[in-house]
């Protein structure tokens, strides 16, 4: 219905319909056209004086075409996240300054990390749910900056059950390098959270690791033995890796979803032996009892990254 329709037309469409907390089609056309008009459209849009009109460019840039371009990037990112990031510097509004963060974190602004870090005490809840919900996306994904480790673990202590919850979800299953010992410490204070749903992540982790690490620690391959017990942190992050892969669709957060942690072994094997991306590639081959072919290149290389980062 709506893609025939002109662009202006659209644009007071898609206004109504923040402005209503409605259904959002003539907003999604938008984002999907990612032309030049719509991209100049919502630049116009962030300085004007109203709030809504503000969050409606910001919508529009956040999610302007598909992200098919290295590091997460958009077709607009380059010319829009220089003008998200003084956007973010002048919004006094927290419910508009929560979009340009989030439109940061949709653009793959690793640029921007240092500014939103500045960001990671602000005194509203929203503003601070941002930051906890965008910082996977705009930190390093071979390893976190220590910066942003000590942001998400702040975060995860917030006063707020949802910004907790994505910090500690962000820690668990979407950035690499965190610090083991912290990590389990953290699992340990979260399993009494007052958060249902944060208490059950906390013990499904606490639970699976302590398994996996007394079973390799003990497994009779040797080198398997030895990676398990002088790298730890290889079993923590070979395991999100894989979670994040799901490659059978089954990983549910808060449950011990044990299906991927028979490939953890030949994982941890293949680290030791220090295989290349190819030979990778051929243990999950072989583990899988089928070709993997391209959907694997981001694990191994997610995997390889981080192995250069600990050796």
């Amino acid at each position: 219905m709506h893609a025939s329709q002109p662009t202006a037309l659209l644009l007071r469409l898609a206004l109504r319909e923040i402005s209503d907390d409605a259904p959002c089609p003539a907003l999604v056309e938008l984002q999907q056209r990612a032309t030049r008009e719509v991209f100049d459209a919502a630049v116009a849009l962030l300085p004007d004086e109203e709030p809504d009109r503000r969050e409606l460019g910001l919508l529009l840039l956040r999610e302007l075409g598909e992200q098919q371009l290295p590091g997460g990037r958009r077709p607009f990112s380059d010319e829009a996240i220089p003008l998200l990031r003084r956007r973010l510097r002048e919004e006094d509004d927290p419910e508009v300054l929560r979009t340009v963060i989030s439109a940061l974190g949709y653009n793959g602004a690793r640029e921007a990390l240092p500014d939103v870090l500045d960001l990671a005490a602000h005194p509203h809840d929203w503003v601070r749910f941002a930051v906890a919900a965008a910082l996977p996306s705009l930190v390093d994904p071979a390893g976190v900056e220590p910066a942003a480790a000590d942001a998400l673990l702040a975060l995860s202590a917030d006063d707020d059950a949802e910004t907790r919850y994505y910090a500690f979800y962000a820690i668990l299953l979407e950035v690499a390098g965190m610090d083991p010992t912290a990590v389990g410490l953290l699992a340990t204070r979260l399993g009494n959270d007052p958060d249902a749903y944060i208490r059950s992540m906390a013990t499904a982790h606490q639970a699976a690791i302590t398994r996996l690490t007394a079973r390799f620690r003990a497994d009779p391959d040797e080198k398997i033995r030895t990676i398990a017990t002088d790298h730890p942190e290889a079993i923590i992050e070979v395991r999100r890796l894989l979670n994040v892969w799901d490659y059978l669709g089954i990983h549910e957060v808060g449950k011990d979803t044990d299906e991927h942690d028979r490939l953890i072994g030949p994982l941890l094997r293949a680290l030791a032996d220090n295989l290349d991306a190819t030979a990778l590639q051929q243990v999950l081959d072989h583990q899988l009892r089928s070709p993997t072919d391209t959907w694997t290149e981001g694990l191994t290389t997610s995997l390889l990254g981080w192995w250069r980062t600990v050796r």
